[in-house]
């Protein structure tokens, strides 16, 4: 039995990195984080040039890889698309989980996302309630021990 009274290691928070123009929508999602008590080290970037940068650092062993990147699909200059099939060309983020959070509702943007290897296509809630249920379902990119799996890793990409 542990001493209670003997200093235990900090636990290290997970690493999520958010690409999304939209400054409200980064903030919602970051309050959001806190109001579900997850957790994460998140890096913003605010822009699809920004956060291709930062997963350069990371293909390129620069950087620590994130657990989790939630990616928004509609950015000017360099959009979602973009920075996603950049990302699957890399062979350090070919397994990378990357969870578009985009606007869009459609059927057809969802098909081209997954086609293009993301690990999944949400669409950005209406509601702060909804927000903070969507964030609590990314619990599982941050802790796959918390995951009961049959053998198989959560979230892997076919």
């Amino acid at each position: 039995m542990m001493d209670p009274s003997t200093p235990q290691p900090a636990t290290v928070a997970p690493r999520l990195l958010m690409i999304d123009n939209n400054q409200g929508d980064l903030e919602l999602i970051r309050i959001a984080f806190e109001e579900a008590r997850i957790r994460v080290d998140l890096t913003i970037a605010a822009s699809g040039r920004d956060g291709q940068i930062a997963l350069e650092r990371v293909a390129t062993g620069e950087d620590q890889p994130y657990l989790l990147t939630l990616l928004d699909l509609n950015m000017p200059g360099l959009n979602g698309h973009d920075v996603l099939t950049w990302a699957r060309a890399q062979p350090a983020l070919t397994q990378a989980p990357i969870v578009i959070l985009t606007s869009s509702s459609s059927a057809s943007d969802r098909r081209a996302c997954l086609a293009e290897g993301a690990t999944d296509v949400l669409v950005k809630p209406p509601t702060f309630g909804a927000v903070i249920a969507l964030v609590e379902g990314l619990r599982s990119y941050l802790h796959p021990e918390l995951v009961k799996s049959s053998g198989s890793a959560a979230h892997q990409r076919p």
